[in-house]
């Protein structure tokens, strides 16, 4: 076994960790006139919000549910003791809107001042709005204000503008009071529930009406990002057993960086995951593993899990030999902000005039040694690499991880080699890689040189200094004496292909009404008595399978791939599923997407056909046990089955057995056939042998791909419930399978008409009228098949702009 031997000539530093310090807690984490961003989480804040009031409003007039009935008899079961707790949280609410007003006021905050105003304005035009189209007359604005107790309709003003004051200030507030105010709204929604002011739907949408109206706000005037102030982070880093002098402070990415000098004149960099920093917080966390590929290999939940995180591999790196800055503290202060404090060695090539050729071979063997040390970085680019004098050190670890597979070192070579090429040119920086890394290292770079495998700041880098990434990868191939891998051509979308698929919709529609002989009035009547707001929420939950299907794919992809890139592909699938009915479209989109990631195309089929195979294990897991067990309501009719089976499974065999004899004969006579299909053959096999040893990535795929299965078995049981129809959700799901499995075996383009009739097969024989069952197959495909082709457009365009496909 391999021993690492520490370098003797670089000496540990260990984390200091002193006395927490207590700090007073402030009102207003912000200083006054502090800069203000407009965030993403406010513009995902504001349609979620729109889509809940629409829902709820368009209920207004309808009885309430049985849900909501069960919620009602609930809350009215409840002992009469809680009376006064709710009345004191109700009061509490709105008593706490006014206290944050006066405190505006009184501390002269005057464009926070701004910002409650404009909520008020919005709240009130919103509820008179909404008021008068859900129930169709004008809301009396002074019983939605009174504290009286009184019944008032929807939506409730008096709750909506509590909400709205509070989330607008909310981001002016430090953690404590922030953190409070949650919690006072979280039971002043329920007190006013509870005492009955208004039913459960009317206080959700008046709460989301409150939030929508903060985030359209902040989207206006932009919220304050929690920069904190020069006292306020020297406090910090005292809590931490840190005496220095700030110099600069700065916002990047949702984290605070520090540039200080401490007490012996060493130059610091400190990041600061502050208290007082929305983007810090777990929902961005979130964000960022999922769409940024430098946003870690691992899901921080904590600040100070980010901060552990990369203090713990730079001192690794730095233990075991490899360039990098030395830690000096990490941890957190009394006040919750968990900070990371390194010794600035150099100065990032960013910052530099010019950069020589001859430290090209500095940064490889810096880079070498980090990987001998079994870290990759994840993250290279311009701000990230410091030249200290002859030597060359790697910052920021954040994105780095340990466990780290062959694909890993390969980006990392490919993005420095990208950096080289921004800071020395191309020739230069493809001569050096050359020397470092011999000719059949940069044949293996070369692969990645793609704007996928690049960070987003990497991204902006070569844009910035005008270096096209592809020419990057041609003369790094052409140098290595290696043939330039063409890209695989997408089929172009045609004016006829788009007729086709109209005429494949109509032919479908046509083949179904005719079995059934359903007519036009009939199936418009059924249609009419669907409720919209149900059938809306069916659309809304068929998106979720997209994310879960990428998270899937991106635990087979032997290459970080982040999910958020992922969910736009399987968008875009679906455009190219109907604009292209083929499978031949599909595959063409799924191997250059992944080429475009450094992937090699059998290996970018050989992902593509695992995750279909473990989606078919997984509808036959479903399947198998619902026969098995019984589960559901259906008569599955084995026993016809299995007298009827031995007819057509021999020919079957037959059909089969020809196909593969043919095959392996063709492989067998054609040497250029047979050299194709060997060189697949072993690449396919490295890639499955590489993803054997990591079981927990299949593990995952398998729970995608079966949570994807249950989540269209919801959508069909949530159309049915749209249509008023009361079914087994075990008879949904083995209906849903079975026609999925069916359309499969048909050789008609996306199932067209197959699909439909199968699904109105399945759902009358689940006791759905005939007329009933065959518009709700209809809803189905137009939210699952028809609808989302007009998400994949945009989708593959930006795919496209971004150079991803």
């Amino acid at each position: 076994m391999d021993t690492v031997t520490p370098n003797p000539a670089v000496t540990p530093t260990p984390i200091v960790v002193a006395p927490r310090r207590i700090m007073p807690n402030r009102f207003f984490a912000v200083p006054n006139r502090a800069r203000r961003d407009r965030r993403p989480t406010d513009i995902t804040l504001l349609i979620v919000a729109a889509v809940v009031v629409a829902v709820f409003a368009t209920r207004v007039t309808s009885p309430p549910g049985r849900f909501e009935r069960a919620l009602t008899d609930l809350v009215a079961a409840l002992p009469a003791f809680l009376d006064p707790v709710w009345a004191i949280a109700n009061d509490s609410l709105r008593a706490r809107a006014v206290v944050l007003v006066v405190a505006a006021v009184w501390r002269r905050r005057w464009g926070l001042l701004r910002d409650i105003v404009a909520g008020v304005a919005l709240s009130v035009g919103a509820v008179l709005s909404i008021g008068r189209l859900a129930n169709g007359s004008w809301p009396d604005i002074s019983a939605g204000l009174s504290f009286s107790g009184a019944v008032v309709e929807f939506p409730a003003l008096g709750l909506a503008l509590a909400v709205a004051v509070i989330s607008i200030t909310s981001s002016h507030l430090s953690r404590p009071y922030r953190y409070l105010c949650r919690w006072i709204i979280g039971l002043g929604v329920l007190a006013t529930f509870a005492i009955g002011t208004s039913t459960p739907s009317g206080v959700i949408g008046a709460m989301y009406l409150g939030l929508g109206v903060a985030a359209l706000v902040h989207l206006v005037f932009g919220s304050p990002g929690g920069l904190p102030g020069v006292e306020h982070v020297r406090a910090a880093l005292e809590g931490i057993g840190v005496r220095a002098v700030v110099h600069d402070i700065a916002r990047q990415s949702g984290v605070v960086r520090v540039r200080a000098t401490a007490e012996d004149g060493t130059d610091l960099d400190v990041k600061i995951y502050g208290r007082d920093a929305w983007d810090g917080q777990l929902i961005v966390s979130i964000w960022r593993f999922i769409w940024y590929r430098d946003g870690g290999p691992t899901l921080a939940v904590t600040r100070l899990q980010q901060v552990e995180h990369e203090a713990f591999l730079t001192l690794l790196a730095e233990r075991r030999g490899a360039q990098v800055h030395p830690v000096v503290a990490a941890g957190a202060d009394a006040a919750g902000d968990a900070l990371l404090v390194v010794e600035r060695r150099g100065a990032p090539l960013a910052e530099l005039d010019a950069v020589a050729p001859d430290l090209a071979p500095a940064m490889w063997h810096s880079l070498d040694a980090l990987h001998r040390a079994g870290i990759t970085h994840g993250a290279i680019d311009l701000e990230r690499v410091f030249v200290d004098g002859g030597a060359v050190r790697f910052a920021d670890l954040a994105a780095g991880d340990t466990s780290s597979s062959p694909e890993s070192l390969l980006v990392d070579r490919a993005q420095l080699l990208a950096v080289t090429a921004v800071a020395m040119g191309t020739d230069a920086a493809v001569s050096a890689a050359l020397v470092a890394l011999g000719a059949a290292g940069l044949a293996d770079v070369a692969s990645y040189l793609q704007p996928a495998a690049m960070s987003p700041r990497l991204r902006r880098d070569l844009s910035a200094r005008d270096v096209d990434i592809d020419a990057v990868r041609s003369t790094a191939t052409t140098a290595c004496g290696g043939v330039v891998r063409e890209l695989i051509r997408l089929r172009r979308l045609t004016v006829g292909r788009a007729f086709m698929a109209v005429l494949l919709t109509f032919a479908g529609y046509t083949l179904v009404s005719g079995l059934l002989e359903i007519g036009l009035d009939t199936l418009v009547d059924a249609i009419r008595e669907a409720s919209l707001p149900i059938v809306v929420a069916a659309f809304f939950i068929s998106l979720l399978s997209r994310p879960v299907n990428a998270y899937g794919l991106s635990a087979l992809s032997p290459i970080t791939v982040p999910v958020g890139r992922l969910t736009v592909l399987m968008f875009a699938m679906n455009f190219v599923n109907l604009a292209m009915p083929s499978t031949a479209g599909r595959v063409a989109v799924n191997i250059r997407f992944f080429q475009r990631s450094g992937v090699d195309p059998t290996t970018a089929v050989a992902v593509g056909a695992l995750d279909g195979f473990t989606g078919f294990l997984c509808q036959m897991i479903l399947t198998g046990s619902i026969v098995i067990f019984g589960l559901g309501t259906l008569d599955i009719g084995l026993d016809q089955l299995r007298s009827s089976s031995p007819d057509w499974l021999g020919g079957l065999v037959i059909v089969i057995a020809v196909v593969v004899v043919v095959a392996v004969v063709a492989v067998a006579l054609i040497e250029r056939l047979r050299t194709a299909v060997i060189g697949a053959y072993r690449s396919a096999k490295r890639f499955v042998v590489e993803l054997a040893r990591s079981p927990q990535r299949l593990v995952k795929a398998m729970a995608a791909n079966m949570t994807s299965e249950l989540i269209y078995s919801v959508v069909l049981y949530t159309v049915l419930a749209a249509f008023g129809q009361d079914v087994h959700f075990v008879d949904v799901v083995f209906v849903g399978i079975s026609v999925s499995l069916f359309a499969g075996l048909m050789p008609v383009p996306g199932g067209i008409g197959v699909t439909e009739a199968g699904l109105t097969a399945g759902f009358m024989a689940c006791g759905v009228p005939q007329a009933t069952a065959f518009a709700a197959a209809l809803t189905v495909r137009m939210i699952t098949y028809y609808t989302p082709p007009i998400i994949g457009w945009f989708a593959l365009r930006w795919l496209q702009r971004r150079r991803y496909l």
